[in-house]
């Protein structure tokens, strides 16, 4: 996460190679009568174009999403039922921050999708501990 904050967002050439080569798999994809993947490929690409142009907003909102959900985790550490309060709310966070820079419509489902089943997979198991929390 860090390397890629000093790294920055794509360059213009290396953003056009990327576009290119999506197309390139969406025609492929197209051709082999697979047009559910296709469309999800293309609303990669154009979910790839819009973070990039938001490169340092998504970055900011990621490092401090990860940073509440840190602190979060060191609060369960610590036996504080805070913590699990928090890290519901960094999960919640987590899976929202895309939508900050990428319209709707852009985020292919299952991306939310699966990111909602791990964060109710871990929510669910941390809530197995709550008993002994305070």
């Amino acid at each position: 996460m860090l390397f890629n904050g000093i790294k920055g967002p794509l360059s213009e050439n290396q953003l056009e190679a990327s576009q290119a080569e999506m197309e390139t798999m969406t025609n492929q994809l197209r051709s082999d009568n697979m047009d559910g993947m296709a469309d999800m490929m293309e609303k990669i690409s154009a979910m790839t174009a819009y973070s990039n142009e938001s490169f340092y907003t998504i970055y900011m909102l990621n490092i401090l999403t990860f940073l509440l959900g840190l602190f979060g985790a060191i609060l369960m550490w610590q036996g504080r039922k805070i913590g699990f309060h928090l890290y519901i709310i960094y999960n919640i966070v987590a899976i929202l921050t895309i939508y900050a820079v990428v319209p709707v419509n852009e985020v292919p489902s299952f991306i939310t999708i699966f990111n909602v089943i791990i964060s109710a997979v871990f929510i669910f198991m941390y809530s197995r501990n709550l008993h002994w929390m305070k």
